[in-house]
């Protein structure tokens, strides 16, 4: 029997400890034994399922949980190949695009700037050349026109040329700047301004010269009835009209009215004939019209 320690929390002697069980050594021996071999299979599991994987990504064996083919699977791949080869072309050309536009961009920058460079030298010419002209009709008092005078014959289709005196200028005055800076004369009720011309005669008189293309009622000459002459001979497609030239005014130049005479032909306007063609007293003047038509040989 042992004796019992004064101290409990001292550790017991010698001949109190009890031997080894020899079978808990082998139970030891037999738990680390399977313990490498769980290891193992562990391992050999692990990199098969790696090789598993690599496989089935190379679509070299079909994943049961996949039922697309490999080849199916290898064409769906080249296509995303082309798709991402395709993006990146055109990131390639969005970026070139985005330079052009920012170089046209800058471009375009400099050249409103230009203009508005020039729209500001041409309001300070137009003011200096405003300044001049009011300068110039300062110095200019007591200049007149004389009343503007028809010619008796007309100038063209619609249009008389009306002319008029410049009296009393300055000697020291530039004699076109105080027409062009002179106030309208009026003709057939409305207001003229600047002449069209302005020139001296062989007397010295400047005389101012007006193209009146409104309310000439009698330089209006008309197209008699028109004659279809048919298919215009030695020229393929076009038909030919004609018709005579009524209504001219003695004095008035055939040719010119003629050239500038108007007409309606089946529903189309020509602003003058083709040509013209004096016939002489009886027959008088004659226009002539080509029109293209298809039906002509």
């Amino acid at each position: 029997m042992h004796k019992m320690s004064p101290f409990p929390n001292d550790p017991p002697s010698y001949g109190s400890l009890r031997p080894l069980d020899p079978g808990h050594v082998v139970t030891a021996t037999k738990t680390n034994g399977r313990c490498r071999t769980s290891v193992f299979c562990m391992s050999v599991i692990a990199i098969s399922f790696f090789a598993l994987f690599l496989a089935q990504n190379a679509a070299l064996v079909r994943c049961p949980l996949n039922d697309i083919p490999a080849a199916e699977r290898t064409e769906l791949r080249r296509k995303w190949h082309l798709e991402r080869d395709a993006h990146e072309i055109e990131i390639v050309k969005w970026a070139r695009e985005r330079g052009q536009y920012e170089e046209e961009s800058h471009r375009w920058a400099l050249e409103r700037e230009t203009h508005r460079r020039e729209q500001d030298d041409w309001r300070k010419e137009r003011e200096e050349e405003e300044r001049h002209r009011l300068e110039v009709l300062r110095r200019s008092q007591g200049v007149y026109w004389t009343e503007p005078h028809g010619d008796p014959h007309c100038h063209s289709y619609g249009t008389r040329v009306y002319s008029a005196y410049l009296k009393d200028i300055p000697e020291y005055l530039n004699f076109r700047e105080v027409c062009d800076s002179m106030p309208p004369v009026r003709i057939h009720n409305r207001d003229i301004s600047k002449p069209t011309k302005c020139e001296r005669n062989n007397n010295g008189e400047v005389v101012g010269v007006w193209y009146v293309d409104f309310d000439e009622p009698n330089c209006r000459p008309y197209w008699a009835s028109m004659s279809n002459e048919g298919c215009t001979p030695g020229k393929t497609g076009f038909q030919k009209f004609t018709a005579r030239l009524d209504g001219i005014g003695s004095g008035d130049h055939w040719e010119t009215m003629c050239a500038s005479t108007p007409a309606v032909i089946q529903g189309l306007h020509f602003d003058h004939p083709s040509s013209c063609e004096n016939k002489g007293l009886w027959s008088g003047m004659v226009g002539m019209w080509e029109i293209p038509n298809l039906k002509c040989p």
